[in-house]
């Protein structure tokens, strides 16, 4: 199976990539600093590709070059994300709308319809397209105002092409809540996500890659938005 995977870098994108390189999968992925992660993924004989998301052209001719050289694809993971609250400066605001809407809305936009083809030629069942957006695109926090319409423009991206893409390529959406704090998350902090939750725990990244397996291996599953996040959206 050949799986292209943007952002795994890190964190999420790069558990995901060893977990397919582990099965004997190709894995294509794109990062943007390269962290310690990518010498492990190199090693392991990922195709890899250094890659600014809020660049345009750069994406473009990423998408082309793949199309052109991988004729037939599997899977996409849409898992690259940028993240932070809304800042009061209006210019700091405008330029992370930017960024967001890049990353979030126009990377998985160029990348779905530059490769639509390829994932349409794709041997293993259906094409399949997995975007990974948020909880809160059901339920968006005020702080991070700017984040959550850009991860619900993707979501609406997600339905849109569920329908346009099927039945050759199924397209489905994974939500997911607090799987792993950062370093910079205080004890207070650390202690407001786990009461907000639940479960009352972190479920890791483990979680949203069984959630990915599952997607892949069920032939009769388009067009859903699977939460993957303790409950915690039940309680906000």
């Amino acid at each position: 199976m050949k799986v292209v995977i943007t952002g795994v870098g890190r964190r999420l994108g790069f558990e995901l990539a060893q977990h397919f390189l582990t099965q004997g999968h190709q894995v294509i992925g794109t990062y943007r600093q390269s962290y310690p992660e990518i010498a492990t993924l190199d090693s392991m004989g990922a195709e890899l590709y250094p890659l600014e998301l809020t660049d345009r052209t750069a994406v473009q001719q990423f998408a082309d070059d793949i199309a052109h050289k991988h004729p037939s694809i599997d899977v996409l993971i849409h898992n690259a994300s940028a993240f932070s609250p809304t800042p009061d400066d209006r210019t700091q605001a405008l330029t992370d709308f930017d960024t967001f809407s890049s990353v979030h809305i126009q990377v998985p936009f160029i990348l779905n319809e530059t490769l639509r083809d390829n994932l349409a030629n794709s041997t293993y069942q259906h094409g399949n397209i997995i975007h990974l957006t948020d909880i809160y695109v059901q339920k968006p926090s005020p702080k991070f105002r700017l984040y959550c319409a850009s991860k619900a423009a993707l979501q609406s991206l997600n339905d849109s092409y569920a329908i346009s893409l099927a039945p050759k390529i199924r397209v489905n959406a994974i939500l997911p809540g607090p799987l792993a704090f950062l370093p910079e998350h205080s004890e207070a902090a650390k202690k407001q996500v786990l009461a907000a939750t639940p479960l009352q725990t972190l479920g890791g990244f483990s979680p949203v890659i069984q959630t990915v397996d599952y997607i892949i291996n069920n032939p009769y599953l388009t067009g859903a938005s699977i939460r993957v996040d303790g409950g915690r959206s039940l309680a906000m």
